[in-house]
Order: C-alpha cells, then sequence, then structure tokens
C-alpha cells in the first residue's frame, strides 16, 4: 500500500522520512511507501469499518493529525500504545504485530531535504532504497568516502 503524490519537481519535497518507506522518482512522480505503525493503523481503521474521521475523534485527535501519522509525516504519539490496544481490545496476536510495526517504524532516521541539492537529494533517495543489500565491503567503502571528503 503506497500513497502516490504528483510533484512538478524534487524542491517541493522538502522533508523526506527515509525510515520505513520505499522511495521511488519516476519523472515528476514521487511514491511514497507507508511506514509499519501506517499501514496497521489504516488497516485497523478500515477493518472496523472506520473513516479517518471516526478513528480520529476516538483517539482525541484531528483527522489531519491521524492522516499524518498514517502517512508517515508525524509520529506516532507514545500514548497512544496502551489507548488503541485498548480501545480496539486487541487479541495477543494483534498487540503483537503493533508493538512490531511500532519497533519497524521507530528504527527511523529522518533527513532534511529542504536545502539539499538536487543531486544530494537523489544520493539520499537511493542511498535508502539500497541500504538494506549493502555487504560490509561496500558499507566500508562509502565510509572511507566520507571520512575523506570531511578531512578536505
Amino acid at each position: 500500500m503506497y500513497t502516490r503524490v504528483n510533484k512538478k519537481s524534487t524542491k517541493e519535497v522538502d522533508k523526506l522520512n527515509l525510515i520505513g518507506y520505499n522511495v521511488a522518482i519516476e519523472g515528476s512522480n514521487v511514491s511514497i511507501m507507508l511506514t509499519s505503525v501506517g499501514k496497521f493503523l489504516r488497516k485497523l481503521r478500515i477493518d472496523n469499518g472506520e473513516i479517518l474521521k471516526d478513528m480520529a475523534e476516538t483517539l482525541g485527535v484531528s483527522s489531519a493529525f491521524l492522516s499524518a501519522v498514517e502517512n508517515g509525516k508525524k509520529k506516532m504519539p507514545e500514548s497512544w500504545m496502551e489507548k488503541i490496544a485498548e480501545i480496539y481490545s486487541f487479541t495477543d496476536v494483534q498487540a503483537n504485530e503493533f508493538y512490531e510495526a511500532v519497533i519497524d517504524t521507530n528504527n527511523a532516521i529522518e533527513l532534511n531535504l529542504q536545502n539539499a541539492t538536487p543531486n544530494n537529494k537523489m544520493l539520499a533517495i537511493s542511498f535508502a532504497r539500497e541500504f538494506d543489500s549493502l555487504d560490509d565491503e561496500t558499507s566500508k567503502k562509502i565510509f572511507e568516502i566520507l571520512k575523506r571528503h570531511k578531512e578536505d
């Protein structure tokens, strides 16, 4: 499941949370996958026959805030861990899935790309795409390049 955002240029993509996202740029289209928490919350909401407004009211937040959490633009408040599990009467399996989604999403690094050059934006996105598949030798080479650059 992903959200497709059409943009004229990557200049408009000011801040990009790269962890938990698969990011693809095709021409002027930027596709961003939801975080694990976002996927979990959206599925939970839909499985319970709720629209965004319903779940937002239940959690005591605005629809805009819940939408931002689902889409990875805002972090889920820690207080929601117990609150959501209690409200939706999670089974042990659901509670475990939710916990795993939170852990997966919180293993994130956020990069502010607002002032990055177009080439550096593409580099950050490319690195994020390939990060999990880098072997130790390649990681060491990249690290050495970055160390040399810092020394210059």
